[in-house]
């Protein structure tokens, strides 16, 4: 009965029309190998040098081997729910997935400083935080004792919302793969090459050293060395003679192992190859997925973060044009609130006012001060891949999609509307959060005049 179930369920969603196509064999040919023939030319154009030391014939064996459709069981979900998955194994475009996690985790702290010279172009208080995406669940905690620090007011943390936990409904199957493949092109090319090219106008051609062992990270190559003049370095191929042979853009380095050469074109390269040629057998049947990243490759994990990292750093970077466009008033936050606190929602409607157009008589450093509120509105925020932390925000559940908008579109939302976010907590005060559970409690402090003016500390 369980193995029916399971089969059953996993067959649902490989022919649900939602993610997967099924491939159908042709004539004598198997489905296998028509699969097989399908990759073998997209390798060629996309990824040569990652099998430079393989013939196509070698190839075309090792691109038969696909990666097998899974589930596991999510027991803590009621009622019962799965996680689908493509168990990638040895299929022949693993060494390309295993690169390709190679550059996402390389990259990693470029990606920091990136969010930090934003941060700082902005002048917020919190600067110096962290990207919103967590590597442990440790940054979450530090999300808490940030918090704590802030002396958050009752009032405040009450017309804020709380604590707030969203997460993001299958996320690795519900993301487009072209905006996927772009969205990360734009995020390597703007964060990563743009910043260690000459000029920002110029082609991102400059290479870095990925090395296939995570723990040496990268290393930049000298901004005037082309692909030419590192292969002739390795002593394989000489370009005056045509002799030897081109090994591509793979090397070998005393003590650190083997690395292999990227350039931007060719880390878009690789990503395209890897999401738009993901095959999942089950049984004797083959699908091909027309959406969403193949969750199970190496790689998922930093595609699906950083996915959503671009957009959340075009959120925050819409900020940046805005405040330098509205000049606010020093100490005008007061203001900005006593605003918000006046125009909480329209008679008779579920929608905030905020979300309308400025009235005529709004001058320009005033919405200076109001758009500088709601950035500092975002300065708790945490995610761990698809679940989503939030400190008290007044605005977050109206601008998690990038198609709303408020004060009258002057402000867009954060994620595409590709995805959907749900609401994990009720109460703001107390919620669970990966394998935390953040606990709110109401500590009372007094005036000078005597009055109660309690804040709020969290433990974790």
């Amino acid at each position: 009965v369980c193995l029916k179930y399971y089969v059953s369920q996993v067959l649902g969603d490989l022919d649900s029309g939602q993610f997967y196509m099924r491939v159908l064999s042709s004539g004598n040919t198997s489905v296998i190998d028509k699969v097989a023939g399908e990759i073998l030319p997209a390798v060629h154009q996309l990824a040569p040098h990652m099998y430079w030391y393989t013939s196509s014939a070698q190839l075309l064996e090792k691109l038969k081997l696909l990666s097998y459709a899974a589930a596991l069981v999510k027991l803590h979900k009621t009622p019962l729910q799965f996680r689908f998955l493509a168990c990638s194994g040895l299929n022949g475009l693993r060494p390309v997935a295993l690169w390709v996690n190679a550059l996402l985790k390389a990259v990693h702290q470029e990606l920091v400083v990136a969010w930090s010279k934003l941060l700082g172009d902005l002048d917020v208080a919190w600067k110096h935080y962290p990207p919103w995406y967590a590597t442990r669940s440790a940054q979450i905690v530090q999300l808490v004792k940030f918090f704590n620090r802030m002396r958050v007011s009752v009032d405040e943390f009450t017309r804020g919302g709380g604590w707030q936990g969203f997460d993001v409904v299958r996320l690795y199957t519900n993301i487009p793969q072209d905006d996927l493949v772009q969205s990360l092109s734009n995020l390597l090319g703007e964060l990563v090459w743009d910043r260690h090219t000459v000029s920002r106008n110029g082609p991102r051609d400059r290479l870095l050293k990925v090395f296939k062992d995570t723990a040496y990270g990268s290393e930049w190559l000298p901004v005037d060395q082309s692909l030419e003049d590192f292969q002739e370095e390795q002593g394989n191929y000489d370009r005056e003679s045509g002799c030897g042979m081109k090994t591509g853009r793979w090397g070998r380095q005393s003590f650190k192992g083997d690395f292999y050469v990227f350039d931007w074109e060719e880390a878009k390269s690789v990503l395209t190859l890897l999401v738009k040629y993901s095959f999942v057998k089950f049984g004797d049947q083959v699908w091909h997925q027309q959406v969403g990243i193949p969750m199970g490759i190496n790689p998922a994990v930093y595609t699906a973060n950083y996915y959503l990292f671009y957009y959340e750093y075009c959120f925050i970077k819409q900020f940046k044009a805005l405040l330098q466009h509205y000049q606010p008033l020093a100490g005008g936050d007061g203001v900005a609130r006593d605003f918000f606190e006046s125009v909480t929602a329209a008679p008779n409607s579920s929608s905030p006012v905020w979300v309308a157009a400025w009235p005529d008589s709004v001058d320009s450093s005033f919405k200076g001060n109001v758009v500088s509120f709601v950035l500092n509105q975002f300065s708790l925020m945490g995610r761990f891949v698809d679940d989503l932390t939030s400190g008290p925000n007044m605005f977050l559940s109206h601008l998690l999609n990038r198609s709303n908008t408020i004060l009258g579109g002057l402000i867009h939302g954060i994620y595409p509307d590709c995805l959907t976010l749900d609401r994990t907590n009720a109460d703001g005060w107390s919620f669970p959060t990966l394998d935390i559970r953040i606990v709110s409690s109401q500590v009372p402090e007094y005036d000078n005049s005597g009055n109660v003016v309690g804040y709020v500390v969290v433990s974790e």
